[in-house]
């Protein structure tokens, strides 16, 4: 249970609130309270886009979804991702960057795959994940 607690609040605030009884303690609450929002903001990036995936997944197209702007967001969620990691920043800052990069590579693997154009969908795919990696090396 201890380790549960401590994935939303440090070890002072946990003796804080179970050995001092201080429920008012605004630093920890802030602490608690941005944690559950950006754990929240994660489950709704992963919620946001896999209807998304499942939409160009039943009706085996990608029309009507610009390449370029897939290309766009994935670059842009690995550099953020990526920027975080290399910053050594804790994962609930950049795990919804994550989440997202994984869902739009995805999207344009499928969009890719499904227009006919299987080599580019394979190298789009290994490319972003070689690149993920490869950045996250800072």
């Amino acid at each position: 249970m201890e380790d549960f607690a401590l994935a939303f609040m440090s070890r002072k605030c946990l003796e804080l609130y179970t050995i001092q009884r201080d429920f008012l303690n605004v630093e920890c609450a802030r602490l608690i309270l941005f944690k559950l929002l950006s754990y929240f903001i994660m489950t709704i990036s992963l919620i946001a886009k896999v209807p998304q995936v499942m939409k160009v997944f039943g009706a085996k197209s990608g029309q009507g979804i610009s390449y370029i702007s897939l290309f766009i967001e994935v670059n842009f969620f690995m550099s953020h991702f990526a920027y975080c990691i290399a910053s050594q920043y804790p994962f609930n800052i950049y795990g919804d960057a994550i989440v997202n990069f994984l869902l739009v590579l995805c999207i344009l693997f499928l969009c890719l795959y499904y227009d006919r154009k299987h080599s580019l969908a394979w190298i789009v795919a290994v490319a972003g994940f070689g690149s993920g990696f490869w950045n996250c090396d800072g």
